[in-house]
């Protein structure tokens, strides 16, 4: 494919993409609104190109005016003058309002479409999980929907304004100019209208030549972007794990990591900035050029005494207006580029969000609602396919209390990932009770805001009283956090590890579910307090199943059974099994997983 054909094959993929990426909203439930707003500012587009057309009218009768020194033209034509110019900028400041309006509403729109496909299915889950090639979703749906909304309508809006202005002001244009003689360059031939050519030429020319020298713009827009993101995010990484870092004693380390992603940021930069240099250079030229240029072809017919000085006027200014119309691309190429890299993104991004939510939904690892946990014949692997567990059957009854215990990386805690849902690799048959489950992570999560909205998570603030929220954090050993239950911050940057997950558990005694899954949830508890909150949960959840993936030996006295993965580390065709017994018995039978 030839390089015409395939910047064309380029430039209608692009605009297939942005038809993917804003048709959604157009066909929503908010496009009777949406189309009503569009078809209004374009209207006023319109209008605002009639007034231009009106203007290059008068630009012929006041010259002309001047001309003959007719004063009291002179004084009608600034009447008519002002109120051109009023109506010009009422319409202007509406089609300003009003873009405003549509580009808030379409960007509320699509950032609750997209926060859907990023957390709809648990996307965003598995986008953390295997790389799907795209990164930094948070800044696809912060920055770079922002950045398509209000540059689509501008570009868009922009268009239909050249496109109004190129229809009204050629044939100005091609009346004025009239033929051109070639006979004295030994061509005898007439061109008609050949203003419009040489503006044509013109145009062709600028823009050839924009084309020429921006064309990588695009690609080094999206790369620049990228590794803003990235450092973005190690900046906030640190900011979250500040505490971990300062006992580390690892500034130096983290300055040389900060220090490494902005010199690939400057890098990128320079070569933005060469790229914008040879790229405004040439703009400037051509923009220098355009104010002398419609003098320098209209000046023939003036001086044959073609034109009056009326007539000049409007013809320079109808030259400049088709001249304007044509090097749109010209003048908007920076901002294409960058419209061009906003869609590249979210593009991806969707592709990704996409893949994740079909991978989940066509996981060979089937779910079935049953009043037990069950897995039967259930496989795991690693997202890139290599074997993590093989042939495990398990079964636990309500109100068991079972402790999986297993070396370092076996699987244990990606066996809960599975019966979570959020781990699609393997095969198999999980049995799961419908009734209520909830999952307690290693570092549990605490969202910013008040203490009230983190021991509620994920239930409303409201949704438990104050003396129950109270009770449980007294219960937890947490009591002296009473008084802070109104106040707002990042508790996960306040609390400790240990009272971030005797946080957890306060919730949990709160929501009182069915099936509990603890996932190392009191590793950083010292043993006194571990065996205080599984007392609490014998004794507050009773009825409840409690499943534990944890390495200390003292979490085994407080469980009834105990599920051993073996090692896996020589490997996945290396025999493993299941041992099965009651507290303070042997193992009663062994389950072979290959």
């Amino acid at each position: 494919m030839n390089e015409k054909n395939a910047g064309g094959a380029a430039g209608k993929g692009l605009i297939a993409k942005f038809l993917a990426l804003a048709a959604p909203y157009w066909r929503s439930e908010e496009k009777g609104m949406a189309w009503a707003l569009l078809l209004t500012i374009s209207a006023l587009n319109i209008a605002m190109v009639y007034c231009n057309v009106l203007l290059n009218q008068w630009n012929a009768d006041f010259f002309n005016a001047l001309q003959q020194r007719d004063w009291g033209r002179f004084l009608q034509l600034l009447q008519v003058f002002a109120a051109l110019a009023f109506g010009f900028i009422g319409c202007a400041v509406l089609m300003s309002y009003l873009t405003s309006m549509l580009n808030l509403r379409w960007r509320r729109w699509l950032t609750d479409f997209y926060l859907g496909q990023w957390l709809d299915g648990r996307a965003y889950c598995l986008l953390e999980l295997k790389s799907y090639g795209t990164d930094n979703p948070d800044q696809r749906i912060a920055e770079d929907l922002k950045a398509l909304t209000a540059t689509s309508l501008n570009l868009g809006f922009e268009l239909i304004r050249n496109l109004a202005t190129l229809a009204c002001f050629v044939g100005i244009l091609w009346q004025l100019s009239g033929p051109l003689s070639l006979a004295r360059i030994g061509w005898n031939v007439s061109l008609p209208g050949y203003l419009v050519w040489v503006s044509l030429a013109y145009a062709l020319l600028g823009s050839g030549l924009m084309h020429a020298l921006g064309r990588r713009l695009s690609r080094i827009n999206m790369e620049g972007e990228r590794r803003e993101a990235d450092f973005r995010y190690a900046a906030v990484r640190l900011r979250e794990h500040a505490q971990e870092v300062a006992l580390s004693g690892g500034e130096d380390v983290e300055r040389s990591a900060l220090n490494r992603r902005f010199q690939a940021i400057c890098a990128n930069w320079r070569l933005l900035i060469a790229a914008e240099w040879r790229l405004n250079g040439a703009r400037a030229g051509y923009a220098q050029l355009a104010v002398i240029f419609p003098m320098l072809v209209c000046a023939p017919g003036y001086f044959a005494g073609k034109l009056a000085l009326g007539g000049l006027m409007q013809a320079i200014s109808a030259f400049a207006q088709v001249q304007g119309a044509l090097s749109w691309m010209v003048n908007a190429y920076e901002i294409l580029a960058s419209w061009k890299a906003n869609i590249e993104r979210l593009s991806s991004f969707q592709l990704a969000a996409q893949q994740a939510q079909q991978e989940l939904a066509h996981s060979r690892i089937s779910r079935r609602p049953g009043d037990e946990i069950r897995l039967s014949a259930v496989d795991m692997s690693l997202p890139d396919g290599q074997a993590l567990l093989q042939g495990i059957h398990l079964q636990a009854s309500a109100g068991e209390r079972i402790v999986i215990k297993g070396a370092s990386g076996s699987g244990k805690s990606a066996l809960l990932k599975a019966l979570a849902g959020i781990w699609p690799w393997g095969s198999g048959t999980i049995t799961l009770p419908a009734d209520k489950v909830m999952f307690l992570p290693q570092r549990p999560y605490l969202p910013i805001g008040t203490l009230r909205e983190a021991i509620s998570y994920p239930a409303a603030s409201n949704a438990f009283t104050t003396v129950q929220q109270t009770f449980v954090l007294s219960q937890c050993r947490l009591g002296h956090l009473t008084p802070q239950l109104d106040e707002n911050c990042n508790w996960s940057a306040r609390l400790s590890a240990g009272e971030q997950q005797r946080l957890a558990l306060a919730r949990a005694l709160l929501h009182r579910p069915q099936w509990l899954l603890l996932d190392e949830a009191t590793s950083a508890l010292d043993v006194p307090n571990q065996r205080h909150c599984y007392a609490l949960l014998r004794t507050e959840l009773p009825h409840s199943t409690i499943i534990s993936v944890s390495h200390r030996p003292e979490v085994d006295a407080c469980h009834d059974r105990i599920w051993q993965i073996g090692d896996y580390s020589l490997g996945p065709s290396i025999d493993a099994a299941i041992l099965s017994r009651g507290r303070g018995q042997a193992a009663d039978g062994a389950v072979s997983i290959r």
